[in-house]
């Protein structure tokens, strides 16, 4: 049974904005490309955009490596962006997955009302609950949410991390998804490289 990591992806208008170089969006597809090209062949990724220029615009997960990538070059910036529902999303593709390990990776860089953050918080805690390995990363407009989250979501694992503008967000990310998870991944490639690149980054640090 192979793994399975779902990203739900920021491509809301805010995502265009150049704080985090070269800007918020492409720092995201960093993370993204890093994770497919170091991955098993055998490792399922699967996005949801936040921002759906038609309904139901998503990649459920595939093992296609050639379709995810196609599906990421086509997505689109768009001023409508529903992170609940993507979340949700992301959970419903991965509750019908049969998986050694689910997982689940959430950006988002927008500011939210408090009744949708309340909503995210709901989807993030049902995804926790079903088993499955939850990370978000807040940046860009969403950094001032951690201490709301890290609250409420204590508890039940999930991972949320800040990344601010100074940090080096792919080597943050990498680092913070080999610290929580190396001991359970079942994919050892990926969790190498995961490794790899969380040692590169200290050495950097120094």
């Amino acid at each position: 049974m192979p793994d399975t990591t779902v990203f739900v992806l920021d491509n809301s208008y805010y995502a265009q904005n150049q704080d985090y170089l070269p800007t918020r969006y492409i720092v995201q597809l960093d993370i993204v490309n890093y994770a497919l090209s170091s991955s098993s062949e055998n490792h399922h990724f699967g996005v949801i955009p936040v921002a759906q220029q038609t309904p139901n615009y998503i990649l459920t997960p595939t093992k296609n490596r050639m379709n995810i990538r196609q599906f990421i070059s086509n997505l689109k910036f768009t001023e409508e962006y529903k992170i609940p529902d993507s979340i949700y999303i992301a959970q419903r593709s991965l509750q019908y997955v049969d998986a050694t390990q689910k997982r689940l990776v959430v950006f988002f860089s927008t500011p939210l009302s408090d009744l949708t953050l309340e909503d995210v918080l709901m989807k993030l805690r049902d995804c926790a609950m079903m088993r499955c390995a939850v990370y978000v990363f807040l940046f860009g407009d969403a950094k001032d949410y951690k201490m709301f989250l890290d609250y409420e979501l204590n508890d039940m694992g999930v991972v949320v991390t800040v990344v601010d503008t100074e940090d080096n967000f792919k080597n943050k990310a990498m680092d913070v998804l080999a610290g929580s998870s190396l001991e359970e991944m079942e994919d050892p490639n990926l969790a190498l490289a995961l490794r790899l690149s969380a040692e590169e980054a200290e050495r950097n640090k120094k």
